[in-house]
């Protein structure tokens, strides 16, 4: 099988009148595709896909900080997790 191109972040655009829990969404929901995107891949595939992992970690990376961050702002986000 072969690979599909590495996902990597894309820009994220938020409304001004964006409130604090969709704004959350938004970030967390962007930094999941862009990791799980590059997980599906490596899931499928037998071969080393070194971009792929690159592309992974950075957006586990990214969620981490996005939670750590803006975790305040959701009653449904532990930041601590």
């Amino acid at each position: 099988m072969r690979l599909g191109a590495p996902v990597k972040a894309q820009a994220l655009w938020l409304p001004p009148a964006v409130d604090s829990h969709d704004a959350l969404r938004a970030v967390v929901g962007n930094c999941l595709a862009h990791a799980l995107g590059n997980a599906s891949e490596i899931a499928h595939e037998d071969d080393t896909a070194p971009e792929h992992l690159h592309q992974l970690r950075v957006g586990l990376r990214r969620l981490r900080t996005a939670v750590r961050e803006l975790g305040d702002l959701s009653p449904q986000v532990d930041a601590g997790w």
